[in-house]
């Protein structure tokens, strides 16, 4: 997974989890790609080990991961894991209905929460198995709300969000629809934008500076809260 790149160097830094040789293994790693010698350093094991598990980046920035546990009567639980705290671990999360593992998928939806389906079929018809759906905690938080923005912005285009809660927000991210298989979803990638100004009612930004950062195309805008807490997403697309 490609973690958010930020403003203003936009660091590509990327993490691997888990795995399924020769058995499901609770590792994680991560990877600065603009060190001048890139080099894996560990990050903090895994509750449980994983094989053919899936990775989803929420808008907060951190880490999603659930499925690759196979053999019980469910489908285990996620666990979340927030790279940039002073003190990162994992965190158990809600227990999943079905086993998850290879060819399912997980998408981060437009409301922030994740979707998860496939695999395996349900026996004796072969029937697929129900999707289920992750909340994550800020849904239990008041959430900020955007209320307009441009549908489309170029490279580098200042444009402003109207939100009543302007004053308190602190980052604003755009985040590529996913598109998953074998466990691995390739678009996923989040970029931040530089904030330039805020009022009560609005909080004026730049579109990512090229395609590069942010490869042409739609987009979910999200804005969040001095918490932490995202707005739910707004389709945005940005383009040269």
């Amino acid at each position: 997974m490609l973690l958010p790149l930020r403003p203003p160097d936009y660091q590509p830094r990327v993490i691997i989890a888990g795995g399924n040789n020769p058995a499901p293994l609770s590792s994680a790693e991560i990877i600065d790609l603009a060190a001048p010698a890139p080099a894996w350093q560990a990050l903090p094991d895994m509750n449980h080990p994983r094989g053919n598990l899936t990775a989803v980046l929420l808008p907060t920035g951190e880490v999603f991961v659930a499925g690759g546990l196979t053999g019980g009567g469910d489908g285990g639980p996620a666990e979340i894991l927030d790279v940039e705290s002073a003190a990162p671990a994992w965190q158990v999360g809600p227990i999943m209905t079905y086993e998850r593992a290879y060819h399912s998928s997980f998408l981060l939806l437009a409301d922030g929460s994740v979707l998860g389906g496939g695999d395996p079929a349900r026996e004796p018809d072969g029937s697929p198995t129900p999707h289920e759906r992750f909340f994550p905690a800020y849904f239990d938080m008041p959430r900020p709300e955007i209320t307009n923005a441009p549908n489309d912005v170029a490279y580098g285009q200042p444009f402003t969000i109207d939100t009543p809660h302007g004053n308190d927000i602190v980052e604003v991210i755009v985040m590529r629809p996913g598109a998953v298989t074998h466990g691995f979803n390739m678009t996923q990638r989040a970029v931040e934008c530089v904030i330039t100004g805020s009022a009560a009612g609005s909080v004026d930004v730049e579109a990512p500076p090229g395609a590069r950062i942010a490869p042409p195309g739609w987009y979910l805008l999200f804005v969040l809260s001095g918490l932490r807490v995202p707005s739910v997403g707004r389709w945005i697309r940005v383009a040269p």
